[in-house]
């Protein structure tokens, strides 16, 4: 997905008082690339250092392996796109054969990449 450039400014603006205002060491944890380069942007407007003054992670769970790694940390799924297929495959039958079946959330296991520097 792109980001438009307004999405960007939007977060920009947004992130950039907690950025300024924040404690230092200040880590923020995204739920999106978007959020993340916003981040990065608001860093890089108040004079700050990724990595010196914030560090970001990404939940990124669903990156695929092919995909570039982003320049920042991020949580990465242990759990491979299949085994999650399979598992909701799984979940799907039991509630067609009427049987119960366990509450939408569960763990999933994840791994925190770092950037390579």
């Amino acid at each position: 997905m792109r980001a438009l450039p307004a999405d960007l400014e939007a977060i920009k603006h947004a992130v950039l008082p907690v950025l300024i205002e924040g404690r230092r060491p200040l880590g923020l944890f995204c739920r999106s690339h978007l959020l993340a380069e916003g981040a990065m942007q608001a860093g890089e407007l108040a004079g700050l250092q990724p990595g010196r003054d914030f560090e970001l992670v990404v939940a990124d769970v669903y990156r695929k392996s092919s995909d570039p790694p982003p320049p920042y940390a991020y949580a990465r799924s242990t759990v491979d796109a299949e085994q999650i297929g399979h598992h909701i495959g799984r979940m799907l039958a039991q509630q067609a054969r009427g049987e119960p079946v366990a509450p939408g959330h569960e763990l999933l296991p994840v791994a925190l990449e770092l950037p390579h520097v």
